[in-house]
């Protein structure tokens, strides 16, 4: 979920005459970060946040990830959560990341080379980097401009020893809007490959991570 409002909620459930026997949100609209479980600290949250994030008056919450023993911290905003109880008061909430991360592990493991993953959004990108099933490096950027996009993604391929041969990079499934950072991209690293949605363009085009629409189709 990105922007949505109790109406437009109300409007599609109606519309569509849906029935829910389990509801699970996916949150995209906030970023978050990952730790492993032995630092969590549930007492502590906020400290551990604050050394990554602005510090809100949202709701602070977590995903465990028990197979790798992860968590992952984000804010859900005050507005979302009244929503999401009004209407699916039993779903079960979860960010983006957490998907991606268990996602993510399972396609690179047993492959020994380093695997970059890509996901370009609306005024944020991730990078995630693993080696087999280890995630090694996961950060959020912003960008406003393609050169911004192409100064972090190049630092983290420099301090990560990311090359065209003992390394792979990927990006999350390919948005036409972000198609002059791709081609930019691919004048320094031309061997970039695409993990494409089956899904029509038009729906790629407006999601905040392509690939979830082959996940949950």
């Amino acid at each position: 979920i990105l922007n949505f409002d109790s109406i437009s909620v109300k409007n599609f459930i109606e519309k569509n005459k849906i029935e829910f026997d389990f509801v699970e949100v996916i949150l995209f609209d906030e970023n978050s970060i990952i730790i492993p479980e032995v630092f969590f600290d549930e007492k502590r949250i906020e400290n551990i946040v604050s050394t990554s994030m602005t510090l809100k008056s949202d709701f602070l919450v977590y995903d465990k990830i028990f197979d790798t023993r992860q968590v992952v911290l984000y804010y859900l905003k005050k507005e979302n959560k009244k929503i999401i109880n009004d209407f699916f008061p039993k779903a079960e909430i979860k960010h983006f990341t957490s998907q991606l991360f268990k996602i993510l592990a399972k396609f690179s493991k047993n492959n020994y080379k380093k695997n970059m993953f890509i996901n370009i959004r609306d005024n944020f990108f991730d990078i995630f980097l693993y080696h087999s099933e280890q995630l090694i490096f996961f950060n959020t950027f912003n960008h406003k401009t393609i050169e911004d996009f192409l100064y972090f993604v190049f630092y983290v391929v420099e301090i990560q020893g990311i090359n065209q041969i003992e390394s792979n990079i990927y990006f999350l499934g390919k948005n036409d809007k972000f198609n002059k950072y791709y081609n930019s991209f691919s004048k320094f690293y031309n061997s970039a490959k695409f993990l494409n949605s089956e899904t029509s363009n038009i729906s790629q085009n407006y999601h905040g991570c392509p690939i979830f629409l082959d996940i949950f189709e």
